[in-house]
């Protein structure tokens, strides 16, 4: 039986502002989608629409819609809704990474769209628009959400084509990222209002691109706003970029200041944890282990589990997905440990190894002779045997 779907839409015209759907001027409405099929029609329209479909996210669907990429550029530019903006900006950067990945699996030379550029530094130039819209539509999709949408995941691939794409946007907006970092880098006071949140967001993600390529000017601007950061937020985004970008040495220091200011504050240090954990420079899987050593770190603290382990299996893809299969065993043995003090925290750790059918050759059995180590390990709990059975069937 279909479910019924509410569908916010509105109707783009060339100049790329919203049509009018009726006679009394509405531009926008919602279709009560019921039906497996449906049929909406419009009238005394004078031109060819664009649909912008879902808008506002008016359901928790996905919409597959064949939009071109001078559509998807279009909307990015000129959609009035904000998430349909984003989602668009989101649709190119897969097709881009998608090609990418080809390319790569081709041993072809890599090359971004000189359109994805473009579309990246109009939104980049525009002040009309959010700040914090912007910061979120400067960000590429995750390597772990390329893994999501792929029908067989290429891990090597997919690691290339973001880290070659992400290189491309900041070398070639190196211009347009530092004008908007300085603009936004100023000396007035911390406020936790929206507008200095989504300022501070944008400012952050220049900051990160900018450190991408790995320059000196660029580390230096993260080392100065470390140095003199006055709130967290600042304070975190420049270790970040440190963290991911700088020497190690500079890393080094950087997280140890770090820590002596917000040792006290258990979620700031849950955050330094991940920050570390997560990296694909910093968290090699012998920097995660020596983690676990620090004093801050409980395995019998589920949020301290979830930033340190599960940092590294859900969002450092790149240490996670090893050729010699030394991340998954980890996250094996991590698991059966768990399982012990906590098997809802365990069922949880071990579902990035359920996952092997999804990756083809060596890489996927070596997760599952992972998962398979679970298995073997002794009694388990119920909620962890119930993943495990399920997953090796």
């Amino acid at each position: 039986m279909p479910f019924h779907i509410p569908l916010a839409i509105g109707l783009l015209g060339a100049d790329g502002g919203d049509l009018p759907l009726d006679t009394s001027g509405t531009r926008q409405v919602v279709l009560q989608v019921t039906e497996a099929e449906q049929t909406f029609n419009f009238s005394g329209l004078l031109e060819k629409p664009l649909p912008s479909l879902l808008r506002g996210f008016s359901a928790p669907v996905k919409v597959r819609y064949g939009y071109s990429t001078e559509q998807l550029l279009f909307l990015m530019r000129n959609d009035a809704d904000e998430f349909n903006r984003w989602d668009a900006g989101q649709r190119l950067a897969f097709m881009a990474l998608e090609q990418l990945q080809q390319a790569y699996r081709r041993e072809e030379t890599l090359k971004l769209q000189p359109q994805l550029v473009e579309a990246y530094r109009s939104v980049l130039q525009n002040r009309d628009l959010d700040p914090a819209l912007v910061a979120k539509m400067l960000a590429l999709p995750s390597e772990q959400t390329l893994a999501e949408e792929a029908e067989k995941i290429d891990a090597e691939a997919i690691i290339a084509a973001r880290r070659f794409a992400r290189a491309a946007l900041a070398e070639a907006l190196k211009g347009d990222l530092l004008a908007c970092y300085q603009r936004l880098h100023t000396d007035k006071p911390y406020s936790p209002e929206a507008a200095d949140i989504a300022e501070r967001s944008l400012k952050n993600a220049c900051l990160a691109y900018l450190c991408v390529t790995e320059e000196d000017d660029a580390l230096a601007l993260a080392q100065v706003q470390f140095d003199s950061a006055a709130n967290m937020t600042d304070s975190a985004a420049a270790l970040s970029a440190l963290v991911n970008h700088g020497d190690t040495a500079s890393a080094d220091a950087a997280l140890e200041s770090f820590y002596q200011r917000w040792q006290q504050d258990t979620q700031v240090v849950e955050l330094w944890f991940g920050l570390q954990s997560s990296s694909a420079k910093r968290g090699t899987l012998e920097n995660v282990r020596a983690l676990m050593q620090h004093p801050a770190f409980e395995l019998k603290n589920p949020n301290k589990v979830r930033a340190v382990i599960g940092g590294f299996a859900n969002r450092n893809f790149t240490q996670f997905h090893r050729v010699d299969g030394s991340g998954f065993k980890f996250v094996a043995e991590q698991t059966i440990a768990l399982d012990k003090l906590n098997p809802q925290i365990a069922a949880r750790l071990v579902l990035p190894i359920t996952r092997w059918k999804k990756y083809g050759g060596d890489l996927g059995e070596k997760m599952k002779t992972a998962l398979q180590s679970v298995m073997d390990s002794g009694k388990l709990s119920a909620d962890l045997y119930e993943v495990v059975s399920k997953s090796l069937v």
